[in-house]
């Protein structure tokens, strides 16, 4: 038994058409991305974002060490304030 229904046959290859169109457009000028891709660029951000904190926790290290160093500078050895600060700053 065949059906006999005029705009079938056109109303598929339009679908079929418009499927391909949507794929090249999406993946060519939207920015579309396989799965496998995604989950690299993920890796890919999650490994430099783990890297970025690593940096930024030995940066604030050095710096609070730089920064007791430089306090230190200013107090003598039995602790009292020497006054290179006020000296330093014009008062």
């Amino acid at each position: 038994m065949q059906l006999h229904i005029p705009w079938f046959k056109p109303a598929a290859w339009g679908v079929v058409g418009g499927a391909v169109g949507t794929m090249i457009i999406g993946f060519s000028w939207l920015g579309w991305t396989l799965g496998s891709i995604a989950e690299r660029m993920a890796v890919e951000r999650t490994s430099s974002a783990v890297k970025l904190a690593v940096f930024q926790k030995i940066d604030s290290w050095k710096q609070r060490e730089a920064g007791v160093a430089t306090a230190g500078s200013h107090m003598s050895d039995d602790g009292s304030h020497r006054g290179s600060l006020t000296k330093e700053s014009g008062l």
